[in-house]
C-alpha cells in the first residue's frame, strides 16, 4: 500500500492541472496525452512490470504511478506554455 500512497500526490496535482486545462477548453491536448499515456504506460508498461518482470499487482501500482507523473510533468508543462488562455469556447 506504500505505493499507492505514494502515487497519490502526483496524481493529486495532475487533478489541478487537467482541470484548469479542461476550463481552458484544450481538450484535444487531453485526449492525445490520454491515449498516449494509456497505450504507452499502461497496457505495454504494465504488461512488461507485472508479466515479464513478474511484479504482478505492485507492477500495475507502479505503471499508475509512473503514468501519473508522465501526465503531470506533460500537464504541467502545456500549463505554463499559456496556449489555453487564448482558447475559446
Amino acid at each position: 500500500f506504500l505505493v499507492l500512497a505514494i502515487i497519490q500526490l502526483p496524481k493529486a496535482v495532475n487533478i489541478v492541472f487537467t482541470g484548469n486545462l479542461r476550463g481552458g477548453a484544450d481538450l484535444t491536448w487531453l485526449m492525445y496525452l490520454a491515449m498516449l499515456s494509456v497505450l504507452l504506460f499502461e497496457v505495454i508498461g504494465g504488461y512488461l512490470l507485472s508479466f515479464t518482470l513478474d511484479l504482478y499487482l505492485i507492477g500495475l501500482w507502479l505503471t499508475q504511478g509512473i503514468d501519473e507523473t508522465f501526465r503531470l510533468s506533460l500537464n504541467s508543462w502545456r500549463f505554463r506554455q499559456k496556449k489555453w488562455l487564448s482558447r475559446t469556447i
